[in-house]
């Protein structure tokens, strides 16, 4: 009786394993797809830059993913404007290059690029922009 249990158990796992295999397959790709919609969407919110006159300076975040590649637009609210370029992923953080090239007040010049990276914290993302050793915190939340 317990030899032929012992078989049982043994061919049942046997036959298993290859559907717990192809199961994993889905899970990862499921995995990647709950991650990439975790920073997808329209997100606003405020950063602040450290020693400069833009401090509190609110911010608008459009991201979308296509294919294995984000891409997006990006617009600081009264100074300037323009889209996301993706870079990767590093550290739990989704990199961009921010490619600023429309002006929202007349005379003003923008940085024409600028690294962004960003990461969800809970229902927020947090974002980190740099420029010339200068660095931007904020906090966003979606809509």
């Amino acid at each position: 009786m317990f030899r032929t249990l012992l078989v049982s158990a043994v061919t049942t796992l046997a036959l298993a394993a290859p559907v717990a295999a192809a199961d994993a397959a889905p899970a990862e790709a499921q995995a990647q797809a709950q991650q990439a919609a975790r920073i997808t969407g329209t997100w606003t919110g405020k950063f602040d830059v450290t020693g400069s006159n833009n401090q509190d300076s609110g911010v608008i975040l459009k991201i979308k993913k296509r294919g294995n590649k984000y891409k997006g637009t990006v617009t600081h609210k009264g100074f300037c404007a323009g889209t996301l370029k993706f870079k990767g992923k590093s550290g739990g953080y989704f990199k961009f290059t921010e490619m600023l090239t429309k002006s929202l007040q007349p005379g003003l010049v923008c940085t024409p690029t600028v690294e962004l990276k960003v990461k969800r914290k809970g229902n927020k993302l947090k974002g980190v922009w740099s420029n010339n050793g200068q660095n931007a915190t904020g906090t966003m939340t979606r809509g």
